[in-house]
């Protein structure tokens, strides 16, 4: 199996701001409604 690196773009500045806002939801209690689950049903 062989490694590639994944193109620059958006998602280098967009990752680490996606981890920061989940590790701080299960911080703070998590979801109410979680909307991930009921999006996934409607597809």
């Amino acid at each position: 199996m062989t490694v590639r690196a994944l193109p620059g773009g958006a998602w280098e500045t967009l990752f680490p701001l996606a981890l920061t806002l989940i590790d701080e939801i299960s911080r703070y209690g998590g979801v109410a409604v979680q909307f991930w689950p009921w999006a996934a049903q409607r597809c």
